[in-house]
């Protein structure tokens, strides 16, 4: 599969109109099978207090949010031409500082919402928080003779060796981790879509890739990036981030101005790394 990647040079504009604008542009101009963009390129404010977060989220929030998003994904994607769409989308509840982190994968010919899963394997100051996707099996879609694993931001460690040997046997976290590997293990994956918030150095995602690669050999795989980070200093170049953060795709990356600064609602999804 053609896979490009628009990538935020920055944080990613929260005036809908203009993103809608710019991935328009991006698809009537450049093409290709998948156009990826990072986590949280879209956030909607939700009036709803989730009962449910933490690591006994139910497992049927991944068709609570698909119902919540469905037709405001399809008011956002009518205008599009192109195959498909991958983006990562965001809600908060404005009750409560609970908060998903969700990847929406839309068929742009049908304008059909195919697919909601998010994070399941949160950071571990969200472990509370959010709320966890436990549906495991929506990471998984078969389409066009093709597996695809799509993963929420921080779910790419749960291929990360170093960080797996500090698991202790028995947790809620070690739980999830074992069971999220028997799903994509299952699975075979043949492509990875990731959808990681912030990125300013690959070195972040480097020991995730490299157990993916060992665990599924050789595998089309790329991360949406917002080149940003709320350090002081960038870690690495952009040239440097696109190069180690994608496999050897047929696509392209196409480089869009971002936001200097976070908003306030971006502030709070942004990852430890």
């Amino acid at each position: 599969m053609k896979i490009n990647r628009l990538i935020f040079n920055g944080w990613p504009t929260t005036d809908k109109s203009k993103l809608k604008n710019k991935i328009k542009e991006v698809l009537d101009n450049y093409q290709s099978d998948i156009l990826l963009l990072p986590g949280g390129s879209l956030i909607y404010n939700i009036n709803k207090d989730w009962e449910d977060s933490g690591w006994n989220t139910h497992k049927d929030f991944d068709i609570v949010f698909w119902s919540i998003l469905k037709k405001k994904v399809a008011d956002f994607c009518k205008s599009f031409n192109g195959k498909y769409l991958s983006i990562g989308v965001d809600l908060r509840s404005e009750k409560t500082n609970k908060h998903a982190e969700l990847v929406c994968f839309i068929d742009l010919e049908s304008n059909e919402l195919l697919r909601v899963t998010g994070k399941s394997y949160p950071t571990g100051d969200q472990e509370q928080s959010l709320v966890h996707i436990t549906n495991l099996q929506s990471h998984c879609l078969e389409l066009d003779g093709e597996r695809i694993l799509l993963l929420g931001c921080h779910d790419l460690n749960i291929y990360n060796a170093r960080a797996i040997t500090n698991l202790k046997e028995g947790s809620e976290r070690w739980k999830r981790w074992k069971e999220f590997r028997r799903v994509a293990d299952e699975f075979k994956p043949t492509l990875i879509l990731h959808h990681p918030h912030a990125t300013d150095t690959s070195k972040t995602w480097k020991l995730g890739w490299s157990g993916l690669k060992k665990a599924y050999g050789n595998i089309q795989y790329a991360s949406g990036i917002s080149y940003t980070t709320a350090k002081p200093i960038k870690r690495e170049s952009l040239v440097k981030v696109l190069l180690n953060t994608a496999s050897n795709l047929s696509g392209t990356g196409i480089i869009v101005s971002g936001r200097e600064f976070p908003t306030k609602i971006q502030k709070n999804f942004i990852p430890n790394t």
